[in-house]
């Protein structure tokens, strides 16, 4: 029997998935042996935490089984996470030791969330009016709090890596839309806190939700990022990153978007760039060091909106490069960049961006706001039916596979 091809996966999020669905799809399918190094039990569909907070369905659709996303008979599922790469040596150490050998290697683990460098959080989502979408545990809470906000609203952002730049403006505009009064009232102010100096990555994207937060009089202030909470008081503490000085705001709901990281084993590894992603040529996401390295989704450098748009243009390019390497061929798939951001701002509206890489991409219909049918058509192709039956299973995207 012929050698088939060891292809490593690490990450069973969004990514991690559809590069193994989409590598099922490939005819000589028999050819590879893929081996996928996760080391939770569940697949979490994160974008359905948002709509949780404001659905009064007891339950979302939002978890599932790894086992249950593929045949056990054709992946080999490793229950742990990667403790060590060797790329010299083309080799995987999991957390307790076991070696994985790989022909090609695919890094898809996404970013981790870093709780811990907020003071005073540590067992308290969920309580003394915090909570975070960002957080499966608390999804009930955050329904609760949302279900009669009042008085003083926080939102936060930080300044790290994050893959939540969209999710905290439809939350925050959401929840304006709800609760359909002028929120510039004594007893309701929602704020929204951002470490970033930017309201969004993209400047004319940017643009469009400043205009947006002032037609609802949504107050917002940059360059101020939460460090600290004191729950009992009820009260924020933010550090201003242009002076480096400290000041608090009180609230009775404050929403936190957490710091985010590369994991550890990614940014202490041969792999990583400066800031611990995974450095790669953002055409081909074939490592730029590491021929037989990719690398997709939230993890890779590559300059975008970290988002599942990007991951889906992202899936048939790192399929159809390593197919081309198993071939012998030259890569020949590129991706331009592109990834596509919907916004909900109310239950009928939405903001629309396209971008290519951090440049908006003026279209007829690239960004605006609209009450159509069509929005809410376009929300549903998001929605958690789409993802899992679409997304993970790679059915919606066209992979050019190389001749053999």
């Amino acid at each position: 029997m012929a050698r088939r091809t060891k292809i490593v996966v690490v990450g069973g999020g969004p990514a991690g998935i559809a590069v193994i669905s989409g590598l099922r799809q490939w005819s000589s399918w028999d050819k590879v042996q893929i081996t996928l190094l996760e080391p939770s039990d569940f697949h979490f569909y994160q974008s359905a935490w948002i709509n949780s907070a404001f659905t009064m369905n007891k339950e979302t659709p939002s978890t599932r089984h790894i086992g249950e996303l593929f045949s056990p008979d054709d992946i080999n599922w490793v229950n742990e996470a990667a403790g060590e790469f060797s790329p010299e040596n083309n080799y995987v150490l999991t957390e307790t030791g076991l070696r994985i050998n790989y022909d090609y290697l695919v890094v898809a683990c996404g970013l981790q969330t870093d709780w811990e460098k907020i003071k005073g959080l540590h067992g308290k989502l969920g309580r003394e009016g915090i909570t975070s979408v960002a957080s499966y545990s608390t999804l009930n809470w955050t329904k609760s709090l949302f279900s009669q906000p009042s008085g003083k609203v926080i939102f936060t952002e930080p300044s790290t890596l994050c893959n939540m730049h969209s999710a905290g403006k439809e939350l925050i505009m959401r929840l304006q839309a709800k609760l359909g009064v002028n929120i510039k009232e004594p007893t309701n102010e929602i704020t929204y806190y951002s470490g970033s100096n930017a309201l969004y990555p993209v400047e004319a994207c940017q643009s469009v939700l400043k205009d947006r937060f002032k037609k609802n009089n949504i107050d917002w202030e940059l360059s101020k990022e939460l460090v600290e909470v004191k729950p009992k008081a009820k009260i924020a503490v933010f550090r201003n990153l242009i002076n480096n000085t400290y000041f608090e705001r009180d609230y009775d709901l404050l929403h936190i978007v957490p710091p985010m990281r590369s994991p550890f084993v990614v940014a202490r590894s041969a792999l990583a760039d400066e800031v611990g992603l995974v450095d790669v040529d953002q055409h081909t996401l074939q490592h730029k060091k590491y021929s037989n390295i990719f690398a997709i989704g939230d993890i890779a450098n590559t300059p975008v909106v970290k988002c599942i748009s990007a991951i889906k243009m992202q899936m048939p390019v790192v399929v159809s490069n390593i197919v081309a390497g198993i071939l012998g061929a030259q890569l020949l798939k590129k991706y331009d960049g592109t990834n596509n951001q919907v916004i909900m701002v109310s239950e009928h509206e939405a903001i629309l961006f396209r971008c290519k890489f951090m440049r908006h991409m003026n279209l007829p219909f690239s960004y605006g706001l609209s009450d159509s049918q069509a929005i809410g058509r376009l929300n549903n192709l998001l929605s958690p039916i789409s993802y899992w039956r679409y997304l993970l299973s790679a059915k919606s995207s066209r992979i050019p596979f190389p001749n053999s």
